[in-house]
């Protein structure tokens, strides 16, 4: 009974790093520029009238000027991308392909109810756990070179008066994206270890020869000889 409710809270959580995993990819704020003419004035005071927010995601990216409404638009070429993220591209759509694969094994595996169903069972949600984790290594890759690049902009040579480049919201959003599908893949792979030893044939006879996997339970007696 407590193995099915670990399994049930590995399956939201999984849900969930599926779910966010769309959404990061998704998202153009991976990296976010801010381009100012002329504001600084005296010391560090600010003129907030004159800038300009440039976001950067994997597919798109968008523009806003002062209070002018975000306009976003799709990439031109793959020239426009940096490396980061055009392998960001790469790896977060076989992330979140997956994800989708490792939460359809999970779901059917917990409902499976045929013939030999402990041992199908077994190996979908030892499936889905290995799938889960890694998904969750695919996204983590992406994260941590774009935030990388990032960091070193910000501490490198740069004008700061004139350009700023900051963390966009995709990349502390992909942190607990990386957080949930560890530990929803952790929690399938540890409740649902695979035994090929503990298993055995077993042979039924109902008109036909029928062979079936059942586990191999051990005896609660031992013999004397």
């Amino acid at each position: 009974m407590a193995s099915n409710i670990v399994q049930i809270i590995g399956l939201i959580l999984g849900g969930i790093g599926m779910i966010l995993s769309n959404i990061v990819t998704g998202m153009p704020q991976w990296r976010v520029s801010v381009i100012a003419d002329g504001n600084i004035m005296g010391s560090e005071k600010r003129v907030e009238e004159h800038w300009i927010t440039r976001w950067e995601g994997l597919w798109s990216t968008c523009v806003k000027q002062n209070n002018v409404l975000i306009q976003c638009s799709s990439y031109n070429s793959l020239g426009s991308l940096t490396p980061d993220l055009k392998a960001g591209r790469v790896f977060m759509s076989f992330a979140v392909g997956l994800t989708v694969l490792a939460c359809v094994a999970a779901l059917v595996g917990m409902l499976y109810n045929q013939c030999c169903k402990s041992y199908g069972k077994n190996c979908l949600l030892l499936t889905a756990g290995v799938t889960y984790i890694l998904a969750a290594l695919l996204v983590l890759i992406p994260l941590t070179w774009t935030a990388s690049n990032i960091m070193q902009e910000v501490y490198g040579p740069l004008c700061k008066g004139a350009l700023r480049v900051e963390t966009g919201e995709a990349i502390f959003l992909g942190w607990p994206t990386v957080l949930f599908l560890f530990i929803s893949g952790a929690i399938f792979c540890w409740f649902n270890p695979y035994t090929p030893g503990s298993w055995s044939y077993e042979i039924h006879e109902s008109g036909v020869h029928e062979v079936c996997l059942v586990e191999r339970r051990p005896s609660s007696f031992s013999s004397g000889i």
